[in-house]
């Protein structure tokens, strides 16, 4: 931020809001005028939107102020104060696919067909906990779908990890859509690649 330094008045300054002026109204009607916006702009307007879109601002400015605007203010750097932009509380959200089914090796869509890791997959669950008890990526809570081939890998990463004892939670909402029908096999799908 030049303006403290430089003073609001400087070339810089006004240079610099001038110029972002400039890009945020060009964006702006490049928006408009695209077919398939990344922000819909006129979404507002629209008839019952308002108040969720007002709700939305008078929440979220505060949470914007205390976590950047005031850390600058104050002076203090986000990753040494006690407040603004520190890191989330929660930790990181590691995401992991199961490795080859059974099905896979025959070529077969699964969808909610529960079939069982081939060795392969198996092995590929133990060295994904080691990639990730390398870079010390240790989960706290597991989640899983109720399909075996999930089930499995999660014990058998949890078990490399030294992490049996932590919770587990099972969920048919983590299933695999089932799109098409498991007798099919990729080439009568007509797709290829990617595991079911």
């Amino acid at each position: 931020m030049a303006a403290p330094a430089k003073g609001w008045g400087s070339a810089l300054t006004v240079g610099s809001l001038a110029l972002s002026a400039a890009v945020l109204v060009a964006w702006q009607r490049w928006e408009l005028r695209t077919p398939e916006p990344a922000i819909d702009l006129r979404m507002p307007a629209r008839r019952g939107r308002w108040p969720v879109q007002l709700g939305a601002v008078l929440f979220g400015m505060p949470l914007f102020g205390n976590q950047s605007t005031l850390t600058t203010f104050l002076g203090a750097r986000p990753d040494t104060a006690s407040y603004g932009l520190a890191p989330s509380p929660l930790g990181p959200l590691v995401l992991v696919r199961h490795g080859p089914s059974t099905a896979n090796a025959e070529g077969r869509f699964t969808g909610w067909v529960d079939v069982p890791l081939t060795r392969h997959g198996e092995a590929e669950a133990v060295a994904a906990a080691g990639l990730l008890g390398t870079a010390g990526l240790v989960p706290d809570v597991v989640h899983t779908s109720v399909m075996v081939r999930s089930i499995r890998s999660a014990d058998l990463m949890l078990a490399a990890l030294d992490r049996t004892w932590i919770p587990v939670r099972r969920t048919w909402r983590l299933n695999e859509r089932q799109v098409r029908r498991p007798d099919r096999t990729r080439q009568e799908g007509g797709e290829s690649g990617g595991r079911g």
